[in-house]
């Protein structure tokens, strides 16, 4: 009668974890269906993302992205749920074992054997299964595994974290976690550097290779130091030559490049902004083409390098440290009229046989060593008075 009644007990017993284990399959079933339907509505969408509204098919292709993330999260749940109840009912079924083990034992009376000394009833029967070919599910939880099937699979681990002593096996699975955990920021940033440095090729939003990124970065790495050593040499050459650069002009190019850098970041277009500047330039100083466009800026450049020397050179000679550039070169002509005017008065006293007198002789003498090298600078002077007409002009 017990024996009958333990066999109804665990028939019900495994009826009903059979049930909910068809209920579980089913949900899963369910859960893969629904995983797949939203993955063929995200393809879908990322077709229409290529074809047309981008903006509504990317909040499109995220949205069925995070459904489907959930989705398969709510799947991973129900899976462990349905290894747990695995487990479950796989405990139950050793413990139906067990109950009619006893039975029989109760049944048997003396003749029963008892079970070998450190091995209970429930070891036996594990074991007896993993010799016989159990199922693997039996394997899925590490309550269920015995000890040398634990220590194997903790060697395997142990060998592909690259860990020998025991103690640092938790330390590996830690680093291993971290990467993990990091790896989403390091392909985001990998994703953020290909943009940068292919902003300008068509690849159709497809990333490079890493090796490609790296030789493109050297390559600017090395164009950049190519023209920091050809700064310097420029500054060399113009320090030679007595024509080095203002810091007004240096501050200048750097404004203009702060400037450009500025409009880039904020989805400007250097070619855009290049070609405008150019045309400008060509406008204002009659350049017809742009091949000429470097020669003038170099005549430029340099006839600007004089024409500092000149005013420099005139503002010393006249004692005007002051003033603006027209003061000075009014004054630079006056003077040199006024020292014509007395170099023409003092021949003709000398053809008249009038003597000057030594303040006026004093005076011509001071007057003509003030603008000595004037026939020096008479080229000079020339340009300066281009330069003061363009800019009276403008």
């Amino acid at each position: 009668m017990k024996v009958q009644a333990a066999d109804r007990i665990a028939r019900e017993v495994a009826s009903a974890y059979e049930a909910r284990m068809a209920a579980m399959g089913e949900r899963v079933r369910l859960l893969e269906a629904e995983v797949g339907s939203l993955k063929k509505k995200l393809g879908e969408a990322e077709k229409r993302a290529k074809v047309g509204a981008e903006e509504a098919a990317q909040r499109e292709v995220e949205d069925a992205k995070r459904r489907a993330d959930e989705a398969e999260d709510r799947w991973r749940r129900a899976e462990a749920g349905r290894v747990r109840a695995e487990g479950e009912l796989e405990a139950e079924r050793e413990e139906k074992e067990v109950l009619k083990l006893r039975l029989l034992e109760r049944k048997g009376g003396d003749g029963a054997q008892a079970p070998p000394s450190g091995l209970t009833t429930r070891d036996l029967i594990r074991r007896d299964k993993i010799a016989h070919g159990a199922p693997t599910r039996l394997l899925t939880s590490f309550a269920s595994l015995p000890p040398d099937a634990a220590i194997s699979l903790l060697a395997q681990v142990s060998s592909l974290l690259g860990v020998s002593d025991p103690s640092a096996f938790i330390s590996g699975v830690r680093d291993v976690a971290r990467v993990v955990r990091a790896l989403p920021d390091v392909q985001r940033f990998v994703k953020e550097v290909d943009d940068v440095v292919w902003e300008d090729d068509d690849a159709d939003g497809k990333m490079h290779k890493l090796v490609e990124t790296a030789k493109k970065l050297r390559e600017w790495k090395a164009d950049v130091r190519r023209a920091k050593k050809l700064e310097v040499f420029r500054r060399r050459v113009y320090r030679h030559l007595g024509i080095e650069p203002r810091e007004s002009d240096i501050a200048a190019l750097d404004e203009i490049d702060r400037s450009l850098s500025a409009r880039l970041a904020n989805g400007g277009s250097s070619s855009a902004e290049s070609a405008r500047l150019v045309a400008h330039f060509q406008s204002l100083f009659d350049v017809p083409n742009e091949s000429g466009v470097q020669a003038a800026m170099d005549r430029l450049y340099t006839q600007t390098s004089v024409f500092d020397a000149a005013v420099r050179r005139l503002r010393s000679t006249l004692g005007r440290e002051g003033g603006s550039v027209t003061a000075v070169v009014d004054e630079a002509c006056r003077v040199i009229k006024s020292w014509r005017h007395m170099e023409a008065a003092m021949e003709k006293d000398d053809r008249s046989g009038i003597e000057s007198s030594d303040d006026e002789k004093d005076r011509f003498e001071s007057v003509r060593i003030s603008v000595d090298g004037a026939d020096e600078g008479d080229e000079a002077l020339r340009e300066l008075g281009k330069l003061v007409g363009r800019a009276r002009r403008t």
